[in-house]
């Protein structure tokens, strides 16, 4: 594997770069791809190793405790995103020096350092406010809902808070990292991340630590988020954290809130759309039902993450073109990498099912045993067509946020409030298959539809004079 990682910089002399580079591949999206894929055949080896080394209520356990612990972004709310946008609009007029500082305008200097130092502040304070509210909140729903579980779940949870809390923390710092263009390095920390944190977990698993290993796994991811990138960059930090701003400094409340609000809606109606189906299945149900749909929703998430691949290590990009007005080359750069990762999206939904249905009729005892962890093969053909529906809406959302703009505010609300109502609905009365069905139905007739409808009319807005800086005639809308 390290040698796979290491040959990633000699790639560019041979056909195969070529051949990579017309799939849209480059550095950051070669990392990236590398630890999204590294997460999905991971993601095999640790299904297996949740099923011989963990109960079926343990495994519940493990995936609710997923779940709860992304309660965060009722803290967070959206403001990483924002931080790299924002970071990458006033990169733009910056440029490393041979010392691995930022030099140019001042100006965008100063403001650049009063956002890292911002964001410093800012997830302090969310790391210690998640500690006190998620914390002892989670105590109290896995006691209250454990049908009669003897599961050993207190200690394990209080570490993973802990842990989650410090991962939080640190990511701020990198969200300002991938804005200030070290895109492929902060992928290529989070693709060691991934390799690090999975063998932690599967050596935990074997060797019976059960729901400890798990809190291993994110205190490892923590520990690799430091040592991998404050550490290495520390000069660039400490320039910027001590740089005097004077008058030209970001202001939050000004300029951040009034942006910040929308993508926290946002944000938090994500985590309505899939997140809160694990806990509520694990009340309405019990962790059994809870972990076969947590293990279906996280197979599905890092098919999603893998195909994204190709759009999120350009949101950097994208800012930096619409800082500088450039229409046609932020459409050159957005159209072909949102393609190439809807089609990896289907591609890989397509698989999945497959799979599932080869499983439910093998008859091999590792086969059979994979079928009782996961869903049906019904549900979980609604779930992936759901989530090729969400990497088109997250691909349009990615490039309107790239204009500071959060315009799928009130529709992700609106997702989010179905997903959640109708999934509640569906498994009291149907089970995972009636909140499957009601999943797809959310996405697909409001999410993809909705956010076509919005992208096509603020593209068309926004862009309505394509000859601003880039001296270009107008181009037929998309």
């Amino acid at each position: 594997m390290a040698r796979g990682i290491l040959s990633l910089s000699r790639l560019k002399s041979g056909r195969w770069f070529k051949g990579l580079k017309a799939l849209g591949v480059d550095r950051a999206v070669g990392y990236t791809v590398l630890g999204r894929g590294w997460t999905a055949l991971a993601g095999i080896v640790t299904m297996l190793a949740l099923t011989s080394f963990l109960s079926r209520v343990q495994q519940g356990y493990y995936f609710t405790f997923q779940s709860v612990i992304n309660l965060q972004v009722f803290f967070e709310l959206g403001m990483v995103g924002i931080l790299v946008q924002f970071a990458s609009h006033e990169r733009s007029h910056l440029t490393f020096t041979a010392l691995h500082i930022l030099t140019g305008d001042d100006r965008a200097k100063s403001r650049l350092a009063s956002l890292l130092q911002l964001s410093i502040r800012w997830y302090t304070v969310l790391a210690i406010l998640m500690v006190v509210f998620i914390l002892p909140g989670g105590l109290g729903f896995f006691a209250m809902h454990s049908h009669g579980s003897s599961a050993d779940w207190r200690i394990p949870w209080i570490l993973m808070v802990f842990a989650s809390a410090a991962v939080l923390a640190i990511n701020s710092v990198i969200a300002v990292l991938e804005g200030c263009g070290l895109v492929a390095e902060m992928a290529r920390v989070r693709m060691v991340q991934t390799v690090a944190s999975s063998i932690v977990l599967w050596l935990g698993l074997a060797r019976g630590m059960g729901l400890y290993a798990a809190s291993a796994a994110v205190a490892t991811q923590a520990v690799w988020l430091y040592a991998g990138a404050i550490i290495p960059h520390r000069r660039l930090l400490s320039d910027l954290y001590g740089w005097k701003c004077g008058e030209h400094v970001i202001r939050w409340r000004e300029e951040i809130w009034s942006y910040q609000w929308k993508i926290a809606l946002s944000w938090l109606s994500g985590y309505f759309i899939s997140q809160s189906f694990t806990p509520i299945l694990f009340a309405v149900s019990g962790p059994v039902a809870a972990g076969q749909m947590g293990i279906t929703l996280t197979i599905s998430q890092v098919v999603l993450n893998l195909a994204l691949s190709w759009i999120t290590t350009k949101s950097a990009p994208f800012g930096a073109l619409v800082a500088k007005r450039d229409w046609s080359a932020l459409d050159a750069l957005f159209f072909p990498n949102a393609l190439r990762s809807v089609a990896f999206s289907a591609l890989g939904a397509l698989a999945l099912i497959a799979c599932a249905v080869f499983a439910n009729h093998s008859s091999l005892p590792l086969a059979a045993r994979l079928a009782s962890r996961i869903v049906s093969p019904a549900s979980l053909s609604m779930i992936m067509a759901a989530t090729v529906a969400t990497a088109v809406v997250v691909c349009q959302a990615l490039y309107l946020r790239a204009h500071k703009q959060e315009p799928f505010l009130w529709l992700s609300v609106t997702v989010g409030v179905l997903s959640t109502a109708s999934a509640f609905v569906g498994a009291k009365f149907y089970g995972a298959e009636g909140m499957a069905a009601a999943y797809l139905l959310v996405n697909v007739f409001v999410g993809l539809i909705g956010g076509t409808h919005i992208f096509n009319t603020k593209r068309r807005e926004w862009h309505a004079d394509r000859t601003l800086e880039a001296g270009l005639r107008p181009r037929t809308q998309v």
